[in-house]
């Protein structure tokens, strides 16, 4: 667990920013302060860079306490060894943000494989040890 924790970087961003484009490689955050708006690749076009803008075309809005990219980190799984996992969504700060973050190839090498994998194990692990013990 420590070990995680000592793998996130803390960045910062200032309102309009992109903290995290579509197309780029996967990352889990935790966002500490501010807001961020996270928009389909499709309505970033027309979102323009105004962030008002951005939170009316947000598929949702985050804050501080909240976290995003959790599900890319479990469900996209690299085609083969040369290709990292990539966002289909573009993240944006609304305000002033402040967060901490990690990428799915640093995860998984803490891991020590696939994220989607090593939950899986666990998961049997749990329901074994439940029927055997």
């Amino acid at each position: 667990q420590d070990l995680m924790i000592d793998h996130f970087e803390e960045a910062t961003f200032q309102v309009g920013d992109v903290i995290l484009p579509a197309g780029s490689d996967a990352h889990f955050f935790v966002v500490m302060e501010g807001e961020v708006a996270i928009v389909g690749e499709a309505m970033v076009a027309q979102a323009g860079c105004s962030a008002l803008h951005l939170k009316e075309y947000a598929r949702e809005v985050v804050g501080a306490g909240a976290t995003y990219g959790g599900k890319a980190m479990v469900e996209n799984v690299k085609t083969n060894e040369s290709e990292s996992v990539k966002t289909k969504e573009s993240v944006f700060a609304l305000s002033e943000v402040r967060l901490r973050k990690i990428s799915h190839e640093v995860l998984s090498n803490i891991f020590g494989g696939p994220v989607a994998e090593v939950l899986r194990w666990n998961e049997i692990k749990k329901v074994l040890s439940d029927v055997f013990l």
